[in-house]
């Protein structure tokens, strides 16, 4: 076998392998607080609109379905671990769920 196709095989079985570690297979815990983060930005946009169909809302809305509530499963799971490591975000975080407990009781149907 040619050396130049011996060194491309081996450069892309390298490059397939530092892009299949480079993902970790659980969420850690700062990316569920930056998706929790997120999405109470969205759901106080939402909630300051006062409006159920306001752009806001929809968007928020469409992110919950996509994602939100996996991302708040995800929070409750890892709750423990996150408030042992930093208090102060475990409490932020908290406090985000309920905005977007809120804005989805807001955006329920009466």
């Amino acid at each position: 076998m040619n050396k130049s196709y011996l060194k491309l095989i081996v450069l892309m079985v390298g490059l397939s392998n530092s892009a299949c570690v480079s993902l970790p297979d659980k969420p850690t815990d700062a990316m569920v607080l930056s998706k929790i983060n997120a999405l109470a930005i969205q759901a106080q946009s939402c909630l300051d609109s006062e409006y159920q169909r306001s752009e806001d809302c929809l968007s928020f809305a469409r992110q919950y379905k996509k994602s939100g509530f996996e991302s708040m499963e995800l929070f409750k799971d890892r709750l423990a671990a996150i408030f042992k490591e930093d208090p102060d975000e475990g409490l932020k975080a908290t406090e985000q769920i309920i905005i977007i407990g809120n804005a989805v009781v807001f955006l329920a149907p009466t």
